[in-house]
Protein backbone atom coordinates (compact mmCIF):
# COMPACT_ATOMS: atom_id res chain seq x y z
CA UNK A 1 0.00 0.00 0.00
CA UNK A 2 0.99 3.39 -1.05
CA UNK A 3 1.31 6.35 1.51
CA UNK A 4 1.54 10.35 0.26
CA UNK A 5 4.14 11.83 2.01
CA UNK A 6 4.28 16.19 1.23
CA UNK A 7 6.44 18.66 1.75
CA UNK A 8 7.30 22.41 1.16
CA UNK A 9 9.35 24.12 -1.46
CA UNK A 10 10.04 27.60 -2.20
CA UNK A 11 7.47 29.16 -5.49
CA UNK A 12 10.74 29.80 -7.33
CA UNK A 13 11.43 26.16 -6.99
CA UNK A 14 7.52 25.08 -7.77
CA UNK A 15 7.23 27.20 -10.69
CA UNK A 16 10.88 25.85 -11.93
CA UNK A 17 9.24 22.28 -11.52
CA UNK A 18 6.18 23.13 -13.38
CA UNK A 19 8.15 24.42 -16.37
CA UNK A 20 9.27 21.33 -16.67
CA UNK A 21 6.70 19.18 -15.50
CA UNK A 22 6.68 17.55 -19.48
CA UNK A 23 10.17 16.44 -19.05
CA UNK A 24 10.38 15.00 -15.33
CA UNK A 25 7.81 12.53 -13.41
CA UNK A 26 8.61 14.01 -10.21
CA UNK A 27 6.92 12.07 -8.12
CA UNK A 28 8.79 9.58 -9.40
CA UNK A 29 12.47 11.37 -9.14
CA UNK A 30 11.50 12.18 -5.48
CA UNK A 31 10.02 8.72 -4.65
CA UNK A 32 13.55 7.27 -5.90
CA UNK A 33 15.99 9.80 -4.58
CA UNK A 34 14.02 9.14 -1.14
CA UNK A 35 14.41 5.42 -1.82
CA UNK A 36 18.32 5.81 -2.64
CA UNK A 37 18.61 7.84 0.66
CA UNK A 38 16.97 5.36 3.15
CA UNK A 39 19.39 2.59 1.64
CA UNK A 40 22.16 4.70 2.42
CA UNK A 41 21.23 5.31 5.76
CA UNK A 42 20.44 1.77 6.07
CA UNK A 43 24.13 0.87 4.32
CA UNK A 44 25.83 3.00 7.27
CA UNK A 45 24.03 1.82 10.36
CA UNK A 46 24.30 -1.69 9.64
CA UNK A 47 28.38 -0.96 9.06
CA UNK A 48 28.40 1.55 12.25
CA UNK A 49 27.41 -1.90 13.91
CA UNK A 50 29.67 -4.29 12.69
CA UNK A 51 32.43 -1.92 13.57
CA UNK A 52 31.75 -1.70 17.09
CA UNK A 53 31.25 -4.94 17.02
CA UNK A 54 34.75 -5.34 15.90
CA UNK A 55 36.09 -3.28 18.34
CA UNK A 56 34.38 -4.65 21.34
CA UNK A 57 36.09 -8.47 19.99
Amino acid sequence: MSEVVSFKVSREVKEKMRKYRALVNWSEELRRFVEEKLRELEAREVLEGVLRELEHA
